[in-house]
């Protein structure tokens, strides 16, 4: 013990944080997702293009997306094309599947488009050689189920997928709070801290797609808006590659 103290004292500074910072990784691995458990948020107070990316935009639609002054903002224009049309930016910063969550929206709403929270997951059933997505929105006014994907009707579901979503409309276009809690296929929707949905899709578990997404009409410009997103739960898959890369990126910078 005495010749281990001795070689510590020897060693410059840095490198005793890296050593330390060797066992706290470990440490972190041996005990798993829970170490990370917590919330990971985003103010939109900086433009962060790495947690985000934008997909799904159908063609003859111009869905813009910008950070700026703290807020997330959307904006949609749809030309030549009758069925609604829309715009997702998808979440990235922590890779699906995503199991038992929370996600939570501040100061969130839109004129002229729909705007809010989905929720997405592939199925086995094989559409013209694709899995195509079956999305669950939760809008601050109602919540709907569509499918995204090139070429098709996206007010409908697919065929094989029967929604067990309440068809109820709010009053409400602007909300200060919104969340959804998702739990091995059980979703409920809080407005300003209120339950308002409660409802459970069997099958309809892991989450693999989170996003904010925007929909609107032809010929009509919609725009959107959100303060802030925090996505909370003790059980985010983080594999172990990825946590090892985050923590030690961390030690590195000093953060």
């Amino acid at each position: 013990m005495k010749n281990l103290t001795h070689l510590l004292r020897k060693l410059d500074t840095h490198t005793v944080q890296l050593l330390r910072g060797w066992v706290v990784v470990y440490v972190t691995l041996s005990f798993g997702v829970s170490a990370f458990a917590g919330n990971w948020t985003d103010d939109f107070n900086a433009q962060r293009k790495d947690p985000w990316r934008v997909d799904w935009k159908a063609q003859g639609t111009d869905a813009g997306w910008k950070v700026k002054d703290g807020f997330l903002t959307a904006e949609i224009h749809v030309q030549f094309r009758a069925e609604p049309s829309y715009g997702i930016y998808r979440f990235k910063a922590f890779p699906a599947p995503y199991h038992d969550f929370t996600i939570t929206v501040k100061n969130i709403g839109s004129e002229q488009a729909d705007f809010g929270i989905t929720l997405g997951k592939r199925f086995p059933e094989v559409v013209d050689g694709e899995r195509v997505p079956f999305f669950y929105d939760f809008f601050p006014h109602r919540i709907a189920a569509r499918r995204y994907g090139e070429g098709w009707n996206d007010t409908l579901p697919p065929g094989f997928r029967e929604p067990r979503h309440p068809k109820t409309v709010w009053k409400t276009r602007e909300l200060q709070g919104m969340a959804v809690h998702f739990s091995q296929g059980h979703f409920q929707l809080f407005a300003e801290g209120e339950l308002r949905a409660d409802f459970h899709d069997p099958g309809f578990a892991p989450i693999e797609i989170i996003g904010f997404v925007i929909v609107g009409t032809e010929n009509v410009v919609g725009t959107a808006w959100a303060d802030a997103f925090t996505l909370s739960g003790p059980a985010l898959e983080v594999s172990p590659k990825a946590k090892l890369a985050t923590t030690w990126g961390r030690l590195k910078t000093g953060k």
